[in-house]
């Protein structure tokens, strides 16, 4: 069972990656993310077995199937990473599913990121909003989990009222420094 959840953790991860592939492309050059996806050199449209990550490069030798123009390497070695980030990420943390999705959100950003770098050598402003509102989401988010954790901590009798306010207080400065 944990292979196929694994395997199925990594397809998506390839399939992600081959969409961030597209955004941070696109993005910089004010392109659409609605389009499909085409051949860098000829533009013809790519059809459905080589848009598949990673196999339809490899079905293709690395060559466009029109102009026979090489397809960077780039293309599928993003959409690698990102499938082993997805995985390495949900092995380590499957026990707590929105720790896992927080750094997922944030692998997609830095992926993004590091693919508009690679063909482009700037960062778009968008996509740094982005990930300034995703970072300031995930710390609300921690802080939240934390909250809840101390206040049934202290239901429970756990903990006594002055440890509480020790934590409280900690959990105060997390706000604040934000």
């Amino acid at each position: 069972m944990n292979i196929l959840i694994y395997s199925y953790i990594f397809m998506l991860g390839l399939i992600f990656g081959s969409f961030f592939n597209v955004v941070g492309i696109r993005i910089p050059n004010k392109e659409s993310l609605l389009g499909r996806s085409h051949c860098p050199s000829c533009n013809r449209q790519l059809g459905a077995v080589e848009l598949i990550p990673v196999i339809g490069y490899l079905i293709l030798k690395g060559k466009c199937k029109e102009c026979k123009h090489p397809i960077s390497i780039k293309y599928p070695l993003i959409e690698l990473i990102t499938g082993l980030l997805f995985l390495v990420s949900f092995v380590f943390l499957r026990e707590n599913m929105v720790e896992y999705i927080l750094i997922v959100v944030f692998i997609s950003l830095l992926v993004i990121i590091t693919v508009s770098d690679l063909y482009y050598q700037i960062i778009p402003d968008i996509i740094l909003l982005v990930f300034f509102h995703q970072s300031r989401m995930q710390k609300l988010a921690i802080i939240k989990i934390a909250l809840k954790a101390l206040m049934l901590t202290n239901s429970i009798g756990d903990i006594d009222t002055e440890q509480w306010i020790q934590h409280h207080h900690i959990m105060m400065l997390m706000v604040w420094t934000m």
